[in-house]
């Protein structure tokens, strides 16, 4: 059986260099594939630091009744070194740049669960009829990449209804 979620934008959607990004939850959708989330980029010349960028999106619940044990995780996973993922701290969080941390995270927040194996419990009782659980993911662009890179991985849930 499927799950009745699909995924939707944040309020603060940003794909540019510079402004917030995160917040509440967005009434527009976003499909499943982090190259959805995250246009195609420019790598650095070797020798350069690494490109970081962040996006938040939501697991929206569209059913009419609650999903227990909602789990997230990447399947078709590329570069696992590439994308990593956090689950929100707060209802509409935000950050400050694309290009940094969001406010109240560290690198240790963030994961890279690959499969359904090693998907990351939603730190919840369950996600409610109705209602979101923000999803923060953090890209990096290595140098000496190809000239236009993407990152290419599907966001995947499980959970029990």
């Amino acid at each position: 059986m499927t799950l009745p979620v699909v995924f939707r934008q944040s309020s603060d959607w940003n794909t540019g260099s510079s402004g917030d990004v995160g917040g509440a939850l967005s009434a527009t959708g976003v499909g499943s594939s982090l190259g959805d989330v995250f246009p195609s980029a420019v790598s650095d010349f070797i020798g350069q630091p690494d490109n970081h960028r962040f996006q938040k999106v939501y697991v929206f619940n569209t059913g009419s009744v609650e999903i227990e044990n909602l789990k997230v995780y990447f399947s078709d996973l590329e570069l696992p070194s590439q994308i990593r993922l956090a689950i929100e701290n707060a209802s509409g969080d935000t950050g400050t740049s694309p290009s940094s941390l969001p406010s109240g995270y560290v690198t240790g927040d963030f994961s890279t669960p690959e499969g359904i194996v090693n998907a990351v419990a939603i730190p919840d009782t369950g996600l409610a009829a109705g209602t979101a659980v923000g999803v923060w993911l953090w890209q990096t662009i290595a140098p000496d990449l190809p000239t236009e890179t993407g990152v290419v991985a599907t966001l995947g849930v499980i959970g029990e209804v």
